[in-house]
Order: C-alpha cells, then structure tokens, then sequence
C-alpha cells in the first residue's frame, strides 16, 4: 500500500467518524468540538492526498533520482536571505544557492519553490523595526493572513517548468452522460460513440508585490529582511487564492436557489440539489465555500422554533466542511454567491511557474535611503470542468 493508498483509507474512515455525528439531533459541547478537530484533521488527510495525487501524475525528477537526497540536504542548507542579498546587491549567488539555481535553470535572483515548502503561511512582520531591539529578541509576530481556500476546495496547485502547460482530458465519450455502453442483442448492430480529447493550454500571468525597507532597519535587525521575504511570499500566496476563487465564481455551474430569504430548510436542501450523481453521489462529497453575509446567516438559522442546531453546524455534519472568506463574493441586490465543490477529482487546476523573481528598486526611495523589493510570481488558473463547481446564489437580505 503506497502513501497514497493510505491516506485514501485514513480518509475514508474519517468521513466515517464524521458521519457519525450527523445520526444524532443533538450535540454536546464536547462533540461540538469534536466534530471541528475531526472536520479540520479530514481536511488535511485530503490536502495531503491530493499533493500525493498530483506527485504521482507529475513526478518531479529531482526526487526519482539516486541524488534525490543530495537534492534534498541542497534544499536544507539553501538560504532565502542570501538570494534576497544577492538581488538588493546585484550579486551572483554562491554556494548551496547557486547550486540550487543551477539544478532548476533559475537565475541569481530567483527563489526556487521548494525553498518554501512547509515555511509557515503566517510569516508576516511588520516593516518598520522595533525600536528596542536586545542582544536576544523573540520570534517576529505575524500579521494575520485568510486561509487557503484552494486547498479547501481542491484546487491542485502544481509547479511547472518555463513555458505554457498543457492539461489533457476526456470531453467526450463513455459515460459522459449522452454516450453509454450498448446491451444488443444477438447479431445486433451498435452504435459508434464519438470521443473526443479536448486540451486546455495555459500560459502564465502575473502576480507581484512589493514592500520599501530603509537600510537602517536591515542592519539593525537581524531576521527582518527574511520575515519581509516571508511577508511577500504568503502576500502573493493569497492574492492566487483569490484569482482561483473568482475563476471558479466565473466558470462554474450556476444553481439559483430562488428569490426568498434563506431558511434553514432551503439551506439544506441546497446541499442535496448540488449532489448530481456523478460528480458528487453524497452530501459527504460536497465542500462549501460561503459569503461572509451567507455564512453569518446560515449560522442565525436553527432547526425548529426552539432548536438549538444552527444550519452550519448541520452543513458541517453533513459535508466535508463549509469555510468562509472575508473577501469571496460580494452581497448584490439582497444576493450573494457560494461555491459548492463536489468531489475531490481535479476539475481546476491553478499551476504556478518555478522561481520566484525578486526585483530590487534602490532609485525610487533613494532620497529617503528606501529599498523597494517587488517579488514576481507566474501563474495561470483554468476550470476544466465546470459541472464539478456549483455556484449557489442565496437571498441574505430581506
């Protein structure tokens, strides 16, 4: 049984320890919690699956190889702060970070993906330096950022080589819903079923970021330049999260849930018009990504005059979890949009380009004695198949 297979099965029986707590019409508050442990654990066993998955279809070399713990201890000993160095100073890299650079075909001042595996998504610090700083200091404070909703909605997050990408998929044939398999009888002629591949070709777009330091607070604060390194990192990290949420707002399929205020009823049976049979065949299946107004009102609504079981508490007993976004889908005209995903099959892919470009700027704030970074990063987002994203419009206003 390889990882994959695995966490397939921790999966599976952690839906089923979920699943118990929809049987029951009331929850302690000790279950309550239980309920939110497990939820967020069947969320990383399924981000961590769908990582597996992806490595499995695109195997990256340098981990195929005999010299993938060669690759590995280069990783380790690679610094971020020498390459930002080398790029404010208009320096070649040396060392573990050239050698890194030149395995991945990366210039001296491009930082590559894996320097950022399992860096902490929080490392944000404030830019200006403290104005005590001691001989022993604590970690930087983050500032808080949103969680990742690709993960939560399984949008796969491939890295990809210079140039355009290719996706290939089945659009049409066996099993499409208009073509099937025959049952002739004998000496019975049948039909041909057309097939058809279709390719979604994409090529990269922008995102970038920048942030101004003066060189005072580099040299009096050790650590600064790689908490703001950090800070850019996971900055541009949530403004892809947001390009792949409005892309699946755009392509989905629309589900209109009617003109009327939402009830708790309708809310729940929104979850079970969503299930189409193919994409998702149970409400288990299903992972819901609310308006901020959406969400606060589904958790005013509760089961009967007197229950005390609140409709998110009942989507997250029925679901794979529903999330919310201070920043998804604005209320319009009494209106806002949710997105339903069904399934974990990947339905949308958001591939991200090797190397993160760092670009120094010491001209533009010069009088003040300013660097401005500004980190480039290369992307694109795409929905493939729009039947495996539902995007549910519910009246919030009355």
């Amino acid at each position: 049984m390889n990882t994959l297979e695995k966490l397939k099965l921790d999966i599976f029986r952690k839906r089923k320890e979920i699943g118990a707590f929809s049987k029951k019409e009331k929850l302690t508050d000790e279950e309550r919690s239980q309920l939110s442990t497990f939820t967020d654990e069947l969320v990383t066993l399924e981000e961590r699956a769908m990582a597996a998955e992806i490595e499995l279809r695109n195997p990256d070399p340098n981990t195929q190889t005999p010299e993938a713990k060669e690759y590995g201890d280069l990783v380790t000993r690679a610094a971020l702060g020498n390459i930002a160095d080398a790029a404010i100073n208009g320096d070649e890299t040396k060392g573990a970070e050239a050698e890194l650079q030149k395995e991945l075909n990366l210039r001296s001042n491009q930082i590559p993906l894996d320097m950022l595996v399992d860096q902490p998504e929080e490392q944000r610090a404030h830019t200006p330096a403290p104005s005590t700083v001691n001989r022993s200091r604590a970690d930087i404070l983050p500032i808080v950022f949103k969680d990742s909703m690709s993960a939560f909605l399984n949008v796969a997050q491939p890295r990809v080589p210079v140039g355009a990408r290719d996706y290939p998929y089945l659009s049409a044939g066996l099993g499409d819903g208009t073509n099937s398999a025959s049952t002739p009888a004998a000496g019975g002629s049948v039909s041909e079923t057309d097939g058809a591949f279709t390719v979604v070709s994409l090529t990269p777009a922008r995102i970038q970021a920048s942030f101004f330091y003066r060189r005072e607070s580099a040299a009096q604060f050790a650590g600064l330049d790689a908490a703001l390194r950090d800070n850019l990192r996971s900055g541009l990290m949530d403004k892809l999260d947001d390009q792949v949420i409005a892309n699946l707002v755009a392509d989905g399929t629309a589900q209109n849930e009617g003109s009327a205020l939402a009830t708790y009823a309708s809310g729940v049976g929104s979850l079970y018009r969503a299930v189409d049979g193919r994409y998702a065949t149970d409400v288990s299946q299903l992972r819901i990504l609310a308006g901020l107004d959406t969400y606060r009102l589904f958790g005013s609504l509760f089961r009967g005059t007197n229950g005390d079981t609140d409709l998110i508490e009942t989507i997250s007993r029925k679901t794979g979890g529903i999330r919310t976004n201070g920043n998804f889908s604005a209320t319009s005209s009494k209106k806002q949009k949710s997105l339903i995903r069904l399934g974990s099959r990947m339905d949308a892919v958001a591939p991200i380009w090797e190397g993160i470009t760092l670009i120094p700027d010491e001209v533009t704030k010069a009088a003040t004695g300013e660097i401005v970074l500004t980190s480039v990063m290369l992307y694109a987002v795409d929905t493939i198949r729009a039947a495996g994203i539902k995007v549910a419009e519910y009246q919030v206003a009355a």
